[in-house]
């Protein structure tokens, strides 16, 4: 799982100098749609093209496959790449963070002490040696 989101990271990383960037969701958490959300299906971009998002040219659309939720498609500011860029990561870097305190609060880590935490920290650095 943990590589998965590794490289994940890297590719949202290359669509920096593009127009749109495209920003693939985290498979590893659940998703709950909005109901303002414009949506619209990987089939139509692939077959239509800017025609498919041009009406929506102004707003973040996502992007659905067969099996749900793939992709955020977000209108870039030409201007202002590398700051959208880096505040786009930094709003799913929190989203990701926020994931993983809700699951680990899920498994009840959020109960352990100080000494087991410290424990399983020292049981995972003996299992690397």
């Amino acid at each position: 799982m943990g590589k998965s989101c590794i490289s994940e990271t890297k590719q949202r990383k290359q669509g920096l100098k593009q127009q749109v960037a495209i920003l693939q969701i985290d498979i590893c958490r659940q998703f709950v749609y909005n109901q303002n959300m414009r949506t619209i299906a990987l089939r139509d971009l692939q077959q239509k093209g800017l025609k498919a998002v041009n009406m929506f040219a102004h707003e973040p659309l996502l992007l659905e496959g067969r099996s749900g939720p793939a992709y955020f498609l977000v209108p870039a500011q030409k201007n202002h790449l590398e700051t959208q860029f880096l505040e786009l990561e930094r709003a799913m870097a929190l989203s990701n963070l926020h994931n993983w305190q809700q699951r680990a609060v899920e498994l009840g880590f959020d109960q352990m002490t100080l000494e087991e935490v410290n424990e399983e920290i020292n049981n995972a650095r003996k299992s690397k040696q």
